[in-house]
């Protein structure tokens, strides 16, 4: 009975690491963690053309506030080099709904979010924040559209000749409606 507790400590220990990759024999099935000691989510994942993952949410450090966030990882869930990147517009809180990776021409991928606008008194205003991402995580353009509702978007697909097709909703008068924009 003694030996129970250290026993116990010893299989914690090696149990929740969650820095170890996984190996090819594990790849069926894996569970990975990210994020680090601070409130992270994920709202989107798309499988690429390599089998590895690209990872869309929200990344919230105190005295930073909330980013936007892309995670790119192998085919095993290991984060590949230079992963998470982190994006925001004049350090506003932002974060991510939705992600599409962008087949073909010159790839990469389209984040698409929000970013707190800061309003009268204690409220904020929700605008769209869009970010334009290489395969490599550079930033190619970011924008923001807005108006005086909360807009939010949820979905996003390629368009069939160019461009960007984003689904959400606006906040009018406390009742959602549907929103559907080209860019």
């Amino acid at each position: 009975m003694r030996y129970i507790y250290p026993i116990v400590l010893v299989l914690l220990l090696v149990l929740s690491s969650c820095e170890k990759e996984v190996s090819e024999a594990q790849a069926d099935q894996f569970l990975k963690f990210y994020g680090q000691q601070y409130s992270d989510e994920a709202r989107d994942i798309e499988v690429l053309e390599d089998g590895s993952y690209a990872i869309c949410g929200v990344d919230s450090v105190p005295g930073v506030g909330k980013r936007m966030m892309l995670l790119i990882t192998d085919e095993y869930g290991n984060l590949k080099p230079g992963f998470p990147k982190y994006f925001t517009e004049d350090d506003l809180p932002s974060g991510a709904n939705a992600l599409l990776a962008k087949r073909g021409g010159q790839g990469g991928f389209l984040l698409c979010g929000y970013i707190e606008r800061p309003r009268a008194g204690s409220t904020s205003q929700r605008d769209l924040f869009l970010v334009r991402i290489s395969s490599s995580g550079k930033e190619l353009w970011k924008k923001s559209y807005g108006s005086a509702e909360d807009e939010t978007i949820l979905h996003a697909a390629e368009g069939l000749s160019s461009g960007f097709m984003l689904a959400g909703y606006q906040v009018k008068d406390g009742k959602k409606d549907i929103m559907v924009m080209g860019v």
